[in-house]
């Protein structure tokens, strides 16, 4: 499945989306300085692998999941797993931070589902309407986590063979 708002070049499922703008597009949509400039972000982004955001005024790189740690059978550390999907209703700061492991990384951050959705799940990627990207580009993601809500306007979901 992918789910893209109408007239957007963005597509999603929960463990891929798709990005084919270049960072200096993403940066003038967003009034943002591109920092993202030579970075090696691809179209497909997958968990674990680098992706474009937008954080306090800039389009930066950083890695797709925040890293659990994660211990074996007799305690010992395994490699991180990235967590790709932060639920509105647990996150409580910003969608991005550094890690110890992965340097910058960041969560791609659901909400209930719109009606549009929930005959395919109950969650949905968080799409923002443009008065809300201060309030989420910003270091002081408070206000913008009070008013998450599910997307209202019309979306365009194509099923996939992967489901």
């Amino acid at each position: 499945m992918t789910l893209a708002p109408t007239s957007r070049s963005l597509q999603s499922m929960c463990n891929l989306y798709k990005l084919k703008n270049m960072s200096r597009e993403v940066a003038a949509t967003f009034g943002a300085r591109d920092a993202a400039v030579n970075s090696n972000h691809g179209a497909e982004v997958y968990p674990g692998t680098p992706g474009l955001v937008v954080a306090e005024g800039e389009v930066r790189q950083m890695n797709w999941g925040f890293p659990l740690a994660l211990t074996g059978k007799k305690g010992r550390a395994l490699k991180p797993r990235p967590v790709n999907n932060a639920r509105t209703d647990k996150l409580r700061g910003p969608f991005w931070r550094d890690s110890d492991e992965w340097g910058p990384c960041y969560s791609m951050v659901t909400t209930e589902a719109s009606a549009a959705v929930e005959a395919v799940h109950h969650r949905m990627p968080m799409i923002l309407p443009r008065d809300l990207w201060p309030d989420w580009t910003s270091a002081d993601t408070k206000e913008g986590f009070e008013r998450c809500a599910p997307w209202v306007g019309q979306l365009t979901i194509k099923r996939t063979d992967e489901g």
